[in-house]
């Protein structure tokens, strides 16, 4: 068994201001960086799923609809339709998917910057990367896992985006 001297391994060499405020800076640019990445990561997963969540609860809701307005008229004979202004409920089917376009429409303006950004956060990623290699920071390890793990999702995020009608 061999005896390793601690104190040695773990000594840099002499602590100064400057060699204080070099760490200080790589340390808090990448956490920055991985901060601006971390957000440009999630703001792009929840874009594409927005696109499938409105059309999905569209659809339901539709189907839904339907579904109590044949079951009212089936239940009353049509009855209902004599006594009241049951039957106006049948064009609430138009608003309903105007509404759902209408925030297509304006998830469309965001999604031809999305791409960019995703590019912008990847390129943050490997910087922030570099940056935590390079510091001494205790707990980089863990983060360089996130910041490799948010880099696969970008790539497969910008690839989808450019696919999909993204980009300017």
């Amino acid at each position: 068994m061999k005896v390793v001297n601690l104190d040695l391994k773990k000594s840099y060499g002499e602590i100064s201001l400057q060699t204080v405020e070099k760490y200080m800076v790589l340390n808090n640019f990448s956490n920055v960086l991985a901060s601006l990445v971390f957000a440009a990561t999630f703001f792009s997963i929840a874009l594409i799923v927005s696109y499938f969540l409105l059309w999905l609860t569209t659809a339901i809701l539709a189907v839904c609809l339907f579904c109590v307005l044949i079951f009212a008229t089936l239940v009353t004979l049509g009855v209902i339709y004599a006594v009241s202004d049951f039957g106006k409920a049948w064009s609430w089917f138009g608003p309903m998917f105007e509404s759902s376009k209408t925030i297509t429409e304006f998830l469309e303006k965001i999604y031809l910057v999305m791409p960019y950004v995703g590019i912008a956060a990847l390129a943050a990623a490997a910087l922030s990367i570099a940056l935590l290699a390079k510091s001494q920071n205790e707990n980089k390890v863990a983060k360089i896992v996130w910041l490799s793990i948010s880099i696969v999702i970008l790539v497969f995020c910008v690839i989808f985006e450019f696919s999909f009608k993204g980009g300017l």
